[in-house]
């Protein structure tokens, strides 16, 4: 994982950080140089995922690099996967959220925070989702998205949840599934 730097010129005073380059994040970076868009990921790979004070030293980095007034921070990143613990979850959330609280401080309204949450996650335990304010999280992992969402509305950071739905994964039940794999799953065994 890492970070992307875009200087977008839809808004040319505004600098879009994509952090954790990852399956999600690649995508997106990839996606925004495709449009035109320059970017660079050059020197923002090196630094700890243990560490908030090391995420946002390449945050800060990054910044001060493209020059611009306004940030846009694309937050696709994550240590711990589907079956993380709860004590792994936990610590991903704290490292999040002072990432979070020193960047709002530091920009307060010109910081605008995308959070790539997790539909999988948030509605585990739902058969078919009709209502998406009925969340069912049945482990750490979905617990912990919703904290982060919660997070980010409490602290009143200008944001965006974005609850994605894994296309992928296998559809296995001993295995991750992705929650298309699921659903298509739940439609086949209701259709028998």
């Amino acid at each position: 994982m890492g970070i992307a730097v875009h200087r977008l010129r839809a808004r040319p005073d505004t600098v879009t950080i994509v952090v954790g380059l990852g399956l999600l994040g690649n995508a997106i970076a990839k996606r925004i140089a495709f449009l035109g868009e320059p970017v660079d990921v050059t020197g923002y790979r090196d630094f700890s995922w243990n560490s908030s004070e090391s995420i946002l030293g390449e945050i800060q980095k990054a910044i001060r690099t493209a020059d611009r007034e306004n940030m846009e921070v694309i937050w696709s990143a994550g240590r711990s996967g589907f079956s993380g613990s709860n004590r792994d979850m936990e610590e991903e959330f704290n490292l999040f959220s002072n990432v979070v609280d020193c960047l709002h401080r530091e920009y307060g309204k010109r910081f605008t925070l995308n959070l790539l949450s997790s539909a999988g996650g948030v509605y585990e335990d739902r058969r078919n989702v009709t209502d998406v304010g009925h969340i069912a999280p049945l482990r750490p992992y979905g617990f912990w998205k919703i904290q982060q969402e919660y997070f980010l509305t409490d602290r009143g950071v200008s944001n965006r949840i974005y609850r994605i739905a894994s296309v992928y994964g296998a559809t296995s039940s001993k295995e991750r599934q992705g929650l298309i794999d699921v659903l298509i799953r739940n439609a086949r065994s209701d259709a028998n």
